[in-house]
């Protein structure tokens, strides 16, 4: 299988080669003869039947093509193209034989279910600095079961097969519940479905989750192809992003649509009726990048308000926890620090955890809560422990009792609330036994209360005689004072000026960009290498893609939305960079892109990485 496949690229790699010598024999036996004039004609059926496939050709003769202006197709769907593929007439009047090479420009379209009328707007191409344009054609789209007119094929008739139909790619927002509590967690998923091969998504949107808290799983570590039925129909699977939801509030909450533009892999085949050469230069499977807007449905789930009433403390903690709870100690001395330490564990809504209030007794001087936590959010919700450690000083000896820390959950599986408890505290707290400080510090069986209620002494006054110390010379105003004022100045002036130079370049994002593009794309090589050094083919050309692709946008400061190749190459002309580095650059890119599905194929990853880092400096030094 894998033989088969790497002979019919490796026949299909040399015949790419093979056709483009023919062709510059047959553009150059060309000149030798009697120059004929130059057309440029659209190919298309008058009429086709409703959810019919049809093939439209735009083929020009006897011209050295460029820039091609692709129409617009008002009415299809569009499955394939623009399809090239060259050939030569050869006419032979008495003793004089006339070669006419053509390149045509081919499309496969897909009739609507629906009769009507479908358009092609016009196209135009440039040969030898001359414009040559079509003209706009309208096709009558007939009730299923006509009779259509004939495919307008051109170049002896043609078949469009493996099309992209409408249920070839599926996205879908599937969630692990559509009922649940308030502050319950359900699972996310955004996934694509598919039956033929993708070479990327774009201009993605997503969900803002409106009423939601959403935490995102990470899926980058199970990239695991599935397989799934819908429909009747086999599908692969794969979870394009994930999130964990907590409804924040109950009535109907709706997940809105997500949106891609996936660009799919579809093979193409034209069939050849004429001559032997036709057949040779038109024949044969391509594969094309077809692009095709994707929308996953909105999805409603429905969130129930948690029962009433609720327990006293209880602070919205949805899940299943536990609660354990200790004392540092259960004996010290006054005016030393102890601490009361509380861990919750379980599975749940962790992030709304607050810390159950403590009481203590009024002799005991107490601090803010700390917080500290462990949690890992997978698809079974989010899980671990919190902690919370209550600081606390006591200040006079006796034995206290503390009351018990509780903490209120409720159990959406069970559904009820739990309350658990860490039980009551005994503490003895001795006498304060710091050297010297004993008949200061502390008096025995005085708390905090008779302090308050005394309020006619004062306490822990600071003993001994007093240490003054006489000042020297008076800094206000005088000349040191002075001087370091206009320094204090002239420093604030530069910082002040050099911070709003920083502003402004900031503020030129393509200019930053343009500065950091060689900075950013060697930083992805770096990272390309060390997945090279390991062995990972797909993890380097990606990356490597995308060090390519980024510094490109960078460099020439194209929006992501715009970055084509074609774009890049009129971008490079336009700075005077030569059209044979220019080649070079995307003949990279290409090369990478078909190595990254199909490895066998593709370049060798320390050639591409050589090439990538050669082009790229030598770039950086002419842009």
């Amino acid at each position: 299988m894998h033989l088969r496949q790497l002979n019919k690229t490796m026949t299909r790699k040399y015949l790419k080669y093979i056709l483009a010598a023919i062709s510059a024999i047959f553009v150059l036996s060309s000149a030798h003869v009697k120059a004929a004039a130059t057309t440029f004609e659209l190919s298309a059926p008058p009429s086709v039947v409703a959810g019919d496939r049809f093939r439209v050709e735009f083929t020009i003769t006897n011209g050295n093509p460029e820039n091609f202006t692709a129409p617009t197709f008002t009415g299809f769907n569009v499955l394939a193209g623009p399809t090239p593929s060259i050939g030569t007439h050869i006419t032979i009047v008495g003793t004089k034989q006339e070669l006419l090479p053509w390149l045509t420009y081919t499309y496969v379209l897909e009739a609507p279910s629906t009769p009507g009328k479908g358009t092609i707007s016009a196209s135009s191409i440039v040969s030898d600095g001359k414009t040559y344009s079509t003209k706009a054609a309208n096709i009558d789209i007939l009730p299923p079961g006509s009779s259509a007119a004939g495919s307008g094929s051109g170049r002896g008739g043609s078949t469009a097969q493996g099309g992209l139909s409408s249920d070839d790619i599926i996205l879908r927002m599937d969630v692990t519940r559509t009922s649940a509590y308030k502050g319950q967690a359900l699972v996310a998923s955004l996934t694509l479905y598919t039956r033929v091969g993708i070479a990327g998504l774009e201009n993605a949107k997503y969900p803002a989750f409106n009423g939601f808290w959403a935490d995102e799983i990470d899926v980058s570590n199970n990239r695991a192809v599935g397989r799934s039925t819908i429909g009747g129909k086999e599908y692969q699977s794969q979870v394009v992003r994930q999130w964990l939801l907590y409804p924040q509030k109950a009535g109907t909450l709706e997940i809105e649509r997500s949106e891609f533009t996936a660009i799919a892999q579809v093979v193409t085949q034209a069939v050849n009726n004429g001559s032997l050469f036709d057949q040779f230069f038109g024949g044969g499977h391509s594969v094309e990048n077809v692009r095709r807007s994707i929308v996953a449905s909105p999805v409603k789930i429905s969130v129930k308000d948690l029962p009433q009433p609720a327990p006293a403390g209880f602070a919205g903690a949805v899940g299943k926890f536990n609660l354990d709870a200790s004392i540092s100690s259960n004996t010290m001395n006054a005016n030393s620090a102890g601490s009361i330490t509380l861990k919750i564990n379980g599975s749940g809504n962790f992030n709304f955890i607050e810390p159950p209030r403590l009481t203590l007794p009024a002799a005991f001087e107490q601090y803010d809560a700390k917080k500290s936590d462990k949690i890992t959010t997978t698809t079974t919700g989010t899980s671990g422990v919190k902690e919370f450690e209550y600081p606390f000083v006591a200040r006079a000896e006796g034995k206290y009792d503390i009351d018990a820390l509780t903490f209120s959950y409720f159990d959406p599986e069970a559904n009820k609330y739990v309350t658990l408890s860490s039980g009551n505290f005994n503490i003895e707290i001795l006498a304060d036994n710091t050297s010297g400080r004993n008949s200061q510090s502390i008096i025995s069986g005085v708390t905090k209360e008779n302090v308050k209620l005394l309020g006619q002494d004062i306490r822990f006054i600071r003993i001994g005689s007093p240490q003054f110390s006489t000042s020297g010379k008076v800094f206000l105003w005088s000349v040191p004072f002075f001087m370091t004022l206009i320094v204090i100045l002239a420093v604030f002036a530069g910082l002040l000026f050099f911070l709003q130079k920083r502003i402004r370049e900031r503020a030129d994002i393509v200019k930053v960009k343009n500065k950091k593009a060689n900075k950013v794309a060697l930083r992805r090589l770096r990272k390309a290498k060390v997945y090279m050094m390991a062995g990972e083919e797909t993890k380097f050309f990606e990356e490597m893609l995308r060090a390519l692709w980024g510094y490109m946008g960078d460099k020439l400061a194209i929006p992501v939305a715009n970055l084509t190749k074609e774009k890049i190459r009129e971008d490079l002309s336009s700075k005077g960079i030569e059209p044979q580095q220019s080649e070079d650059f995307l003949t990279l890119i290409s090369e990478c892109e078909m190595a990254q599905y199909s490895p066998q194929a593709g370049i060798q990853m320390d050639k591409a990485y050589t090439a990538a880092l050669d082009l790229i400096g030598r770039l950086e030094n002419k842009v």
